[in-house]
């Protein structure tokens, strides 16, 4: 109760009729991402649903009462928000909220689009996915046999496959949309610069971080490579990191932008990875990448490979972290090309400059 007294008096409130939208973002979070910036151009006309509670309109909520009553509140708040809003498009990046694929149950009038931005759907680091789950109980309820969209843009086949059993819509394969958009660097020089992505200060993901970081400092230092760490934070945090991870001439990247960890891998010649799907982005655009994984890992990317490869393992002592790093680094582009391309294509395709995901949309909005 305390917690929901909380969040209610966080929220803003809102008192006019919400404004006629053509293009509509489900969820700030959404928004924030960016994602909409590279794939639709001129879109002066956007409006934001809130879907987290950050936002409540009272008009909408009065008129939604007197209409409908208490019953399902929020599923009614939400349809008569979209009816008064009246939106052509709806769009999210925040594909692992089930209710974005009910609102086309609710309100068929609009086209909606959904674009992946992470590899993992595991909600709250449940394991079977939850996501999959709750999508059925909620069709269900709906007396639906599958949710519904009308363009879902996955990164893989594998993710076609299982969300096309819960999801009514139709699918493409086609990459991570900022991957996709931005283009790296050729480095001509022969640089001894590793780049360890470090998956944030999550305590389910920590420990593997320390023991890969902490073990390749030590094996950098012994060969004469330089080791970056890129960070999911500003440079506010670099302290706390350092408190945490080995204490070295290592040298701490923050995340300054949208695309400032892509700069970051452009300027690097080998990515060091535990399973973030910005390491599958940089695999996909033939940068050279090791993956160390554990069984958690392993689960929450639903990974179909052997335990150990040419550019992955699960085997973390010293001696085999070392060997795989000169193996990698030491290998022929052309070679590493043809080894990576396979697990590369399985994981994330790469729609160079987002065109085919451009002309579909295209397509979609003005059919």
């Amino acid at each position: 109760m305390s917690s929901l007294l909380i969040k209610l008096f966080k929220t803003k409130l809102r008192f006019k009729k919400p404004k006629n939208k053509s293009f509509l973002i489900y969820d700030y979070a959404s928004f924030l991402k960016g994602t909409h910036k590279f794939l639709f151009k001129n879109k002066k006309n956007i409006g934001i649903f809130y879907s987290r509670g950050e936002e409540l309109n009272i008009y909408v909520l009065i008129l939604t009462i007197f209409k409908k009553g208490l019953k399902n509140l929020i599923l009614n708040y939400k349809k008569t928000y979209l009816e008064l809003v009246k939106p052509k498009v709806i769009f999210t990046s925040i594909d692992h909220d089930p209710m974005f694929f009910v609102l086309k149950i609710i309100y068929p009038k609009a086209k909606y689009i959904s674009d992946q931005h992470g590899l993992s759907k595991v909600v709250g680091y449940k394991w079977p996915h939850s996501f999959f789950f709750k999508c059925k109980s909620i069709a269900k309820k709906l007396g639906q046999k599958k949710l519904k969209a009308d363009i879902i843009f996955v990164f893989n086949e594998y993710e076609k496959l299982w969300m096309s059993k819960i999801i009514d819509s139709k699918f493409y394969v086609l990459g991570n949309t900022v991957n996709n958009f931005y283009n790296f660097k050729k480095n001509k020089k022969k640089q001894k610069k590793i780049l360890f992505l470090s998956y944030g200060l999550n305590k389910n993901r920590l420990k593997i971080d320390k023991k890969v970081f902490n073990t390749t400092y030590k094996i950098c230092k012994k060969n004469n490579f330089k080791l970056s760490l890129l960070s999911r934070h500003n440079s506010k945090f670099e302290k706390k990191y350092r408190e945490i991870f080995i204490s070295g001439k290592w040298l701490y990247i923050p995340r300054k932008s949208k695309t400032s960890s892509y700069e970051a891998i452009s300027n690097h010649n080998l990515i060091l990875s535990t399973g973030s799907s910005l390491g599958f982005e940089a695999l996909s655009r033939h940068k050279k990448c090791i993956f160390f994984l554990n069984s958690f890992i392993k689960k929450i990317l639903n990974w179909r490979f052997n335990n150990e490869g040419f550019f992955w393992t699960t085997y973390l002592n010293e001696k085999n972290i070392e060997k795989i790093i000169l193996r990698v680094k030491n290998s022929k582009l052309d070679f590493w090309k043809k080894t990576s391309r396979k697990l590369a294509t399985n994981m994330l395709v790469y729609d160079k400059n987002n065109m085919l995901k451009k002309k579909i949309i295209k397509k979609i909005i003005y059919s």
